[in-house]
């Protein structure tokens, strides 16, 4: 103990879960009068109406709960609340929301950028951010808070299947971001640390006197003298891990819950508390800002530390896939709108907002009511999962009619009797681009052209190959199509009765129609794939399975097999793991038993084998190729390979039919590629390519990650990029149950580890949804060349990939 009193900062805050304590809608109105009874505690303060509570403040934990306050306001409240605020006993704070990292960059800076817009113009300064419960963060939201003008974060980690980072806690370190500026961080204590010393509101009871009258008796004199005990055992351990400072950080919750009301009643326990112990352990209630400039001051060298700091509870997306599918397609088509309203400009700012507001909010970290895994069946379970699907199903609606709206600025077609087979394609991305166009032919319209027809580029009048692909209600005819960025090309659909139609290209014929003789190479066109029940074969691919799946895939440019040899199973092979509840307990005991290994040691692990393969197509542009699987935990797993006649591309479409089941579970999807013995995997995270297990903060998780766009092996003259346009999370490494290895330099050398995609889990003893059962599609596409053999070129091309080309019925002035 120093020799003058330690001193605990108390910093009193409400933790916001949307979600998990109440209706969605309610709990916004709990925030919104969260923060006037903060300004009415401020004002009875300062008129001397309640001059017990002096030193009183309260931390607005994130802006998004000012955002409702000033919404829903009269212009009178709101300027109650910026003299509350100038006064110093509300603080307004830099951060949105505690987040996921599904939200991408733009998103999130728009976000963030609201805090900075209202302090301007409130002529106040905002120079400090914190979130609470979750514990990581993307690198590019260092970078991200920094552009939106904070210098300081508070982070309050919750270790339940987590872990704070450089194995140590209540500490501070400089977060350097890839352009080098700095964030000063506080790793801190549970959001409700307070707790832990009796440092929460005083504890009132209800009791009868001597004449059986009822009446409320103060417990405070007991719970200062139990805190006192607990606060000399908590320095003590702070000690012991070689604490630099005379002063501790605490947060406090107005009571012990969640989304919790302040409450200045706590001023009577610290008054009291700095009376009898101030000598000793002193209290004063602070602020972020002043918390931090107290922190700035101390002559303590701070570390410095750059990289990702990897979340550990970014695994809640896999509970619930389809709509996290839906929200990561928003996303993406909301970069698309900004670029074509850029040029159109017909659709407002405040039509963007929402839909960026729908997107922050299924984004934000609560992922259901309190008992959705451990009570299923609730009503209110229900009710908050329907509400939270209701923002992915709100963003992917107002983007597409926002869309829509700017397509027909571009001339697109409506549906109307007799219009013209003409269709325009746009380019919506930065990025030349060669890809494959879809133009959707309904299904009545096909007759216009039954006998056969050409399609024409009107831009050189030239007739371009295309193959058929049957689809629901119609028919897409897929056409090749080079652009540069933003560009636009327009097609004719030309009827001609002289073409027959594609045929299966089978060089060795047979009359059962089983195509599996291996061919010689004198056999096989060099223009053309050849397909049998083993395997396909490209001008620039080999392809081999067999039951265990994929077990060759050769870039025939360099005879290099893109398959790693350690490979657990074959690529796009389903594993499924079930942790059987054999000692009986309760299912969220069950779970809270699994740590941070996602399993338990009895895991019973399944995977799948090929048992049956269907030759879908075989064509002028590309082939197709269904795998099916069998595999415990799915009544149907299928995998459909599109191969590329003039690409280094092959698409890769999952369906399945996911069985309901309550026991905890997971589903991956082998990705065990590799572009050399030598190579480097990069990912693409908010704002940021790392390098997983090089780039990443001392202490973080090192087994699995929630990506934006996708993930690169990369050598000197080779790359393989993998798109994951609907799976975010990503497993790396072992999958067996272990212990849990936290980041060190010692795990760069296991940089180039096997990945597996990580589309499902229903992990979590809360607020995960409890069931995966359903039907799901789960897309991914892989590419390989020299050129992609740069980092920012892989994963540009994921995003390209992902984003896709813009197809529309074009109706010419």
């Amino acid at each position: 103990m120093s020799k003058k009193a330690f001193k605990i900062y108390l910093i009193h805050h409400s933790h916001t879960d949307i979600g998990y304590t109440e209706r969605q809608e309610k709990i916004t109105d709990f925030h919104i009068e969260f923060i006037k009874q903060a300004i009415v505690a401020s004002e009875k303060i300062h008129s001397g109406e309640k001059k017990e509570w002096k030193g009183y403040k309260w931390t607005c934990e994130n802006f998004w709960g000012v955002e409702q306050f000033l919404n829903s306001v009269s212009d009178e409240w709101k300027k109650r609340f910026e003299e509350a605020v100038i006064r110093g006993d509300v603080e307004v704070t830099g951060n949105y929301l505690n987040m996921t990292e599904l939200v991408d960059a733009e998103v999130l800076a728009s976000n963030l950028n609201k805090s900075v817009a209202y302090a301007k113009s409130a002529s106040i300064n905002i120079d400090s951010a914190m979130t609470a419960d979750i514990d990581g963060y993307s690198w590019g939201y260092c970078q991200a808070l920094l552009d939106a003008g904070m210098k300081n974060l508070f982070s309050c980690v919750h270790t339940h299947h987590g872990m704070y980072p450089l194995r140590k806690n209540q500490t501070p370190f400089w977060w350097e971001a890839k352009s080098g500026e700095r964030l000063l961080v506080w790793s801190g204590d549970h959001y409700e640390s307070g707790a832990s010393i009796n440092i929460i509101p005083p504890k009132v009871l209800w009791k009868r006197d001597e004449n059986n009258n009822w009446y409320l008796h103060d417990e405070i004199e007991n719970q200062v003298t139990e805190g006192y005990d607990k606060a000399k055992n908590y320095i003590k351990k702070l000690n012991k891990q070689n604490y630099q400072y005379d002063f501790a950080p605490i947060m406090i919750s107005g009571v012990s819950t969640d989304n919790a009301p302040p409450n200045p009643e706590i001023m009577t326990l610290v008054n009291t508390w700095n009376e009898r112990y101030g000598e000793e352990i002193c209290m004063e209630m602070i602020t972020l800002h002043d918390f931090f400039k107290v922190l700035r001051q101390e002559e303590v060298e701070i570390p410095v530390y750059k990289g990702d700091w990897t979340d550990w509870w970014a695994d809640g997306v896999g509970s619930t896939p389809e709509y996290t599918k839906l929200c990561r397609e928003a996303q993406r088509k909301l970069k698309t709108l900004k670029v074509l309203n850029s040029i159109e400009n017909c659709i407002s700012n405040d039509e963007i907002e929402k839909i960026e507001k729908d997107i922050m909010l299924y984004a934000e970290h609560t992922w259901g009511y309190s008992s959705s895994v451990s009570r299923p069946w609730e009503t209110m379970v229900t009710t908050v999962e329907a509400r939270k699907n209701l923002y992915a199903i709100n963003s992917h609606l107002g983007v597409s009619k926002a869309i829509d709206q700017v397509l027909k600025q571009k001339g697109e077609q409506t549906l109307e009797a007799g219009r013209a087979l003409l269709f325009k394609v746009i380019n919506p991305t930065e990025h030349h681009v060669y890809d494959i166009a879809k133009i959707y032919i309904d299904y009545w319209e096909i007759n216009y052209i039954k006998n056969g027809f050409k399609v024409r580029r009107e831009s050189d009048g030239k007739y371009i190959p295309y193959q058929l692909e049957n689809v629901s209600r119609g028919t897409e005819i897929n056409i090749p199509v080079e652009l540069k960025a933003l560009g636009e090309e327009v097609f004719y659909i030309e009827a001609n009765d002289d073409i027959k139609s594609d045929e299966v290209f089978i060089p060795v014929k047979s009359t059962d129609r089983v195509i599996d003789i291996e061919l010689l190479p004198g056999e096989i066109e060099n223009d053309k794939i050849s397909v049998n029940q083993m395997g396909v074969e490209s001008p620039y691919v080999r392809i081999s399975w067999d039951e265990n799946g994929i077990n060759s895939w050769v870039d025939k440019e360099t005879g290099q097999d893109l398959i790693r040899k350690d490979r657990l199973s074959g690529a796009f092979t389903p594993i499924y793991e079930l942790t059987p509840n054999e000692e009986g307990n309760h299912v969220a005991e069950h779970r809270r038993l699994l740590g941070r290994n996602r399993k338990g040691i009895n895991v019973r692990r399944s995977i799948g084998k090929i048992k049956s393969v269907n030759i879908v197509s075989n064509g002028d542009l590309f082939a197709q190729v269904e795998l099916k699987f069998e595999i415990k935990g799915c009544s149907l797993f299928t995998l459909l390979l599109t191969i590329y006649k003039d690409m280094k591309r092959i698409d890769a479409t999952v369906h399945m039919n996911k069985d309901s089941v309550w026991n905890p579970e997971n589903v991956y999807i082998n990705l065990p590629f590799i572009a050399g013995d030598n190579s480097v995997l990069w990912a693409e995270k908010t704002g940021s390519i790392f390098r997983p297990r090089i780039d990443q903060l001392p202490g973080t998780c090192i087994d699995f990650y929630l990506l934006q766009e996708g993930l690169a092996y990369i050598s000197n003259d080779l790359g393989v990029a993998i798109s994951t346009p609907d799976t975010p999370l990503i497993h790396m490494g072992d999958l067996n149950y272990k212990p849990v290895v936290l980041h060190d330099d010692n795990q760069k050398d296991k940089n180039s580890e096997q990945v597996y995609s990580w589309p499902m889990n229903n992990m979590w003893e809360t607020n995960f949804k409890a069931s995966l059962g359903g039907f799901y599609e789960f897309r991914y596409s892989v590419l390989w060349g020299n050129e992609f053999s740069n980092e920012e070129v892989a994963i540009n091309k994921c995003s390209q990939i992902n984003q896709g080309l813009i197809c529309m019925r074009y109706k010419k002035n």
